[in-house]
C-alpha cells in the first residue's frame, strides 16, 4: 500500500470512527472525565438521535439543557439553571470526582454545578426517554432532569404533589416565565400566572380538591395523561389517546406535555417517519382553551385582554391610565393622573377636575371594599363613586360595588351585563379657571345690567303711554262741552225768533 493510499485510508477511518465512537460513547453510557465544548462537539446524543444534551445558543450566548431533535430544529424540554444569564462558552464536564459542571473558559470565572447531588456519580447518560441521568455505584439512577422538571413533561416523567411546571418566557428565551402549572397538596391541579396562589387568580384546575388524594401527575408513552394516588388505586385519566408511541412499521410518535409561554397547557404529538418525510406535529389536548384571553395575567394590572381577528390578543389600558413600557400593556397600567380629594390638592397651582367614564362589555375579578345597598341603580352607584374621595372605580352588574386598585384580570365579554365606572383625573391651572370664571362673572354682570336696563326703559315707557293717554282724555272732556253748548245756543236762537214773530202777529194765543 502506498503512502498515499494509507493516509486516505486513515482519514476515511478517522471520518468515519468519529460519530461511531460518540454513538458508541452514548450507548454503553457517558464515563468520568467526559466533556464537551460550546465551540466544538456541543452535546451528547441519546442512542435513537432523537433527544441531545449539552450547549444549544440563544441570542446571548449559550444555555445548557435537554432538547429533542426535530430536524434542523430543537424544542428545548429541560434547562440547567434557567434564571442565570446565558454562558459565553467553556466545557461540560463529568469531573473525575464525580460531578456534573459547567466550566468556563477563562478560568478566572466561577464554575457552575449543573447536577443538585452529594452522591459521586460514576456515570451519565441522555436516554431515548429524553432523560439525562447520573448513575452511581450498581448503576442506579442519583440524579436526573425528570427529577426537576421545567416547563415540560415527557413520557415516563411524573409531577408529584407540591410540585409545578413553570412556563418559559418565550419559545426561545427559557427563563422562568409567567404562569405555572401547581399540583396542590389538597389533590387539585391548578393552573395560575406566577405570583399567585389565590382562587381568584386560577384559570384552570382538574377540580380534585378536597377528594383525600394526593394526585401525581404522569404521561405514558402511548400519550395518555392521568393522575393517580400511589397509596391507593384511584386514577384520573384527563386524556387518552389511541395512539401507540410505535406508531407503525413506518413512524414513530414522541408526546410531550408543555404548559407554553402563553400559559396554555398543551399535550403535542411528534410522527417521525422512516422515510424521510419531514416530522408532523399535532397539539392533541390543550386547556384553558385555545382563547388566549381565557389565560389570567395576559394583560397586566388596569388594563383587559381582546382577540384580534388573527387570534393573537392585545392589551388596552383602563382610562385615565397609560402603559408602563412599551409592550403594549402586557406590563400593565398607570394613572396618568393621581386624584383623591379635589380640596386636598398638593399643587396650589392646579385646579382638580374629575369625571366618570364607562367601560361596557368587559370582564374583571372583583376586589371590591364596599358594596352598597342592593337597592342602589346603575346611575345611584356612578354617583356614589363620583362623590366618594377614595373610591377610584365603581363596578355595576347585578349590584353595585367599589373597586380597589388595581383592575385585574380583564377581559372583553361581548353581551355582559357588567359596567365599569372609571374615575378620570384632570388638572387644570387655576390662572385659566380664574380667567374663565372671570369672564363669566363679566358676561353674567354684563347680561344683569343689560337686563335692568331694558326693564326700566319698559317701565318708562309704559309710564309716559299711560300718561300721555290719560292727558288725552282730559284735553277731550272740555271741548266736547264747547260743542255742546254751541249746539244748544245754535238750535235755541231761530226757535224764540219764531216764537216772538208769531206772538206779534197775533198767531199764538193765550
Amino acid at each position: 500500500m502506498t503512502p498515499y493510499i494509507f493516509s486516505l485510508s486513515l482519514i476515511l477511518l478517522i471520518n468515519h470512527a468519529i460519530p461511531a465512537i460518540a454513538a458508541h460513547v452514548n450507548k454503553i453510557g457517558i464515563p468520568l472525565g467526559s466533556q464537551i465544548d460550546a465551540g466544538g462537539v456541543q452535546s451528547w446524543v441519546s442512542p435513537s438521535g432523537r433527544f441531545a444534551f449539552g450547549f444549544y445558543s440563544n441570542a446571548q450566548g449559550f444555555s445548557i439543557g435537554v432538547w429533542l431533535v426535530i430536524g434542523a430544529s430543537r424544542i428545548v424540554v429541560w434547562t440547567a439553571n434557567r434564571d442565570d444569564p446565558p454562558v459565553s462558552g467553556g466545557s461540560i464536564q463529568l469531573t473525575y470526582g464525580g460531578s456534573l459542571q459547567w466550566i468556563p473558559a477563562n478560568m478566572g470565572s466561577q464554575w457552575k454545578s449543573i447536577s443538585a447531588t452529594a452522591t459521586q456519580a460514576t456515570s451519565a447518560a441522555i436516554l431515548d426517554s429524553g432523560n439525562f441521568v447520573l448513575y452511581g455505584m450498581n448503576k442506579q439512577i442519583i440524579w436526573s432532569t425528570f427529577g426537576s422538571p421545567m416547563d415540560t413533561l415527557l413520557p415516563g416523567q411524573n409531577l408529584p404533589p407540591g410540585s409545578q411546571l413553570s412556563s418559559s418566557v418565550s419559545d426561545t428565551n427559557h427563563a422562568t416565565g409567567k404562569y405555572r402549572l401547581l399540583n396542590q397538596q389538597d389533590g387539585n391541579l391548578v393552573m395560575y400566572p406566577v405570583g399567585a396562589i389565590d382562587p381568584g387568580s386560577s384559570y384552570w384546575n382538574t377540580g380534585t380538591f378536597g377528594s383525600f388524594y394526593l394526585f401525581t401527575l404522569s404521561l405514558d408513552p402511548n400519550g395518555t395523561l392521568w393522575m393517580f394516588d400511589k397509596n391507593t388505586a384511584y386514577t384520573d385519566v384527563l386524556f387518552q389517546t389511541n395512539q401507540s408511541s410505535k406508531g407503525s412499521s413506518y413512524t414513530d410518535v414522541y408526546f410531550r406535555l408543555t404548559l407554553d409561554a402563553d400559559g396554555i397547557l398543551r399535550l403535542y404529538s411528534h410522527v417521525f417517519f422512516r422515510q424521510r418525510r419531514a416530522p408532523v406535529t399535532e397539539v392533541r389536548w390543550l386547556k384553558p382553551s385555545s382563547n388566549r384571553c381565557d389565560v389570567k395575567g395576559v394583560c397586566g394590572p388596569n388594563s383587559f385582554c381582546q382577540v384580534g381577528s388573527n387570534g393573537e390578543a392585545s392589551c388596552s389600558c383602563l382610562p385615565g391610565f397609560e402603559v408602563s413600557s412599551t409592550n403594549q400593556g402586557m406590563q400593565g397600567c398607570w394613572r396618568v393622573h393621581t386624584g383623591g380629594c379635589p380640596g386636598n390638592s398638593s399643587n396650589g397651582d392646579t385646579r382638580l377636575v374629575t369625571t366618570m367614564v364607562e367601560v361596557k362589555n368587559t370582564s374583571w375579578s372583583d376586589n371590591s371594599y364596599a358594596v352598597p345597598p342592593q337597592t342602589t341603580g346603575i346611575e345611584a352607584c356612578k354617583a356614589l363613586c363620583l362623590s366618594d374621595c377614595a373610591c377610584e372605580i365603581a363596578m355595576f352588574g347585578s349590584y353595585c360595588s367599589k373597586q380597589m386598585l388595581p383592575m385585574r384580570y380583564g377581559t372583553v365579554l361581548p353581551r355582559s351585563n357588567t359596567t365599569l365606572f372609571v374615575k378620570v383625573y384632570a388638572y387644570e391651572p387655576k390662572g385659566v379657571t380664574e380667567k374663565t370664571r372671570s369672564t363669566h362673572s363679566i358676561a353674567m354682570l354684563i347680561s344683569g345690567a343689560a337686563l335692568a336696563i331694558f326693564s326700566l326703559i319698559l317701565v318708562s315707557v309704559s309710564m309716559l303711554l299711560y300718561k300721555h293717554r290719560l292727558q288725552l282724555r282730559y284735553m277731550r272732556a272740555p271741548q266736547q262741552q264747547v260743542k255742546i253748548l254751541m249746539m244748544r245756543a245754535w238750535s235755541f236762537g231761530p226757535i224764540l225768533s219764531m216764537i216772538w214773530s208769531c206772538s206779534q202777529r197775533g198767531l199764538l194765543k193765550s
